[in-house]
């Protein structure tokens, strides 16, 4: 979201302001993140979630790194059920 300032030099509709915080979820963000750093489609991450596909090991590395900023102690075996 923008900063407070920044808010206040423009004009914002209260609908625009609503889709600005719609965008910007933490699921949303999570998969954005998990796409840029995998290199991979949303469709990917999306197939990896609900456990159809498993992905490689450089990726689980990638993606391990993304959660444990949330969870320290999680590990590969039980994030990605292996």
């Amino acid at each position: 979201m923008k900063n407070s300032k920044d808010m206040k030099k423009r004009r914002v509709t209260l609908k625009a302001y609503y889709s600005e915080l719609r965008a910007k979820s933490p699921a949303k963000e999570f998969i954005t993140e998990v796409c840029q750093k995998c290199d991979v489609t949303k469709q990917s991450v999306y197939k990896w979630m609900k456990g159809e596909i498993i992905p490689d090991k450089l990726k689980r590395e990638a993606i391990l790194k993304i959660v444990r900023k949330d969870y320290p102690q999680i590990t590969e075996n039980e994030l990605f059920n292996i």
